[in-house]
């Protein structure tokens, strides 16, 4: 079982002046602490200035994420946002993430 983490901003003025990636890496950090996962510094996912109206597979990091998850990992968001902007493109990746055996957290929505 593999933990990780995927944080994202949509633009690079985000990433370099906002606390937007920060706040999110700690987030899930603390996140993943209380549930009892760790999440080695390597295992943090993060898209600087890509938008969210790109799929999440299509996305750089995103694929290469999505291609390397597998069952019995751990993938965890701050928001549903932060992975999603178009219902299809959520409900589609999220049932194969499910039928891979992977387990994926929303802290805003309150967990798996």
């Amino acid at each position: 079982m593999t933990t990780y983490g995927y944080i994202r901003v949509s633009t690079l003025q985000q990433a370099n002046e906002g606390e937007s990636l920060e706040t999110q890496l700690r987030q899930i950090g603390s996140y993943a602490s209380l549930k009892g996962y760790e999440i080695p510094v390597d295992n943090f996912v993060t898209e600087r200035g890509v938008s969210g109206s790109l799929e999440f597979e299509k996305r750089p990091e995103g694929s290469k994420l999505f291609e390397k998850l597998e069952s019995g990992d751990v993938l965890i968001f701050s928001k549903l946002d932060r992975a999603f902007r178009n219902t299809r493109n959520a409900l589609n990746t999220l049932h194969e993430l499910k039928l891979r055996g992977v387990s994926v957290h929303f802290i805003d929505l309150g967990g798996d």
